[in-house]
């Protein structure tokens, strides 16, 4: 997988190695936890609503 922030490479490799809260944020500039599949264990991002990540903590890592 890659990550392109302003037509720089912001972050590559496998998902479970790029897909975390930190590279969502740091990309795209939105709050997100990142929780895995419980099937097959991909991860799959959840926004945090704007209000949410400003008044407390996200309910995930």
């Amino acid at each position: 997988m890659v990550f392109m922030k302003d037509g720089i490479l912001a972050a590559s490799g496998p998902p479970r190695q790029v897909v975390n809260a930190a590279t969502i944020r740091d990309v795209f500039g939105v709050a997100a936890g990142v929780i895995n599949d419980p099937v097959d264990g991909t991860p799959f991002c959840l926004a945090t609503p704007r209000r949410m990540s400003q008044d407390r903590a996200p309910l995930w890592n």
